[in-house]
């Protein structure tokens, strides 16, 4: 199996716009709900895209993975999961940047920030180096290279100390996915990574095939009920996707 990072550039289309509102509905009440409280439509749908992009790299190793089959949630920390052993996921974004790495040899965390925003961050480094007194100051590469190793850790940076004290625990690397963006992803042991641009016309392809495949699958089951009116019980595949 190939660990991928894909990663695209998110720009206003009202095709595209309409397309990811379609693909929303793909997902589960409790993750359709978390999108409704985002208060710009742009950052709705950018969240929505990041989906897009973790469900076509998941469709390289599960043909037939959609958001019906291998349902997304979120654990107590606000950390997205697909209850699957077999494979890890991250997700980052920054202003219109979007990256989703998946790791199929243990957990892994990424983060990309835009070196436009390092004149402010400068100044934000000096305040956020107070909470750790092993610090003066931090930069734009080392805060991304913290925020990579928190979210694989599974804790982001609520704890600053913690993770700094942890960092040694893992492998961090940068991928040069944008020349305008710095990119780090941290894991437990070295890998290999495959990044991947996508265009507008893949994703479109990749959403409209997961959309036919969920209403395939939904007009089979509703054609399989049973006279008794109970439900029948849900294919293998389909069962263990959950």
């Amino acid at each position: 199996m190939t660990n991928r990072l894909n990663y695209t550039h998110y720009a206003e289309d009202v095709q595209f716009r309409q397309q990811l509102t379609r693909y929303a509905e793909l997902f589960d009440a409790p993750i359709r709900r978390r999108w409704d409280k985002y208060l710009r439509d742009a950052d709705r749908l950018k969240s929505i895209l990041s989906k897009a992009l973790l469900y076509h790299a998941l469709r390289r190793e599960y043909p037939h993975c959609t958001p019906a089959n291998f349902v997304l949630r979120y654990d107590a920390l606000g950390r997205p999961y697909i209850d699957q052993p077999e494979f890890d996921f991250n997700i980052s974004h920054s202003r219109d940047l979007i990256a989703c790495a998946v790791s199929y040899d243990g957990c892994i965390g990424i983060d990309v920030q835009s070196k436009a925003d390092r004149n402010s961050f400068l100044r934000f480094g000096k305040a956020v180096a107070g909470l750790a007194p092993q610090m003066k100051t931090i930069d734009l590469e080392e805060w991304t290279s913290l925020e990579a190793a928190g979210k694989c850790a599974g804790s982001g940076l609520k704890d600053l100390r913690s993770v700094l004290d942890r960092k040694k625990e893992f492998v961090i690397r940068s991928v040069a996915i944008d020349r305008e963006f710095v990119c780090r992803i941290a894991t437990r042991t070295s890998i290999d990574i495959h990044p991947e641009h996508l265009s507008r016309q893949e994703l479109t392809k990749s959403i409209d095939n997961q959309i036919r495949e969920s209403e395939k699958t939904s007009y089979h089951a509703n054609i399989s009920l049973p006279k008794t009116g109970h439900f029948a019980a849900p294919p293998a595949a389909y069962a263990a996707g959950r």
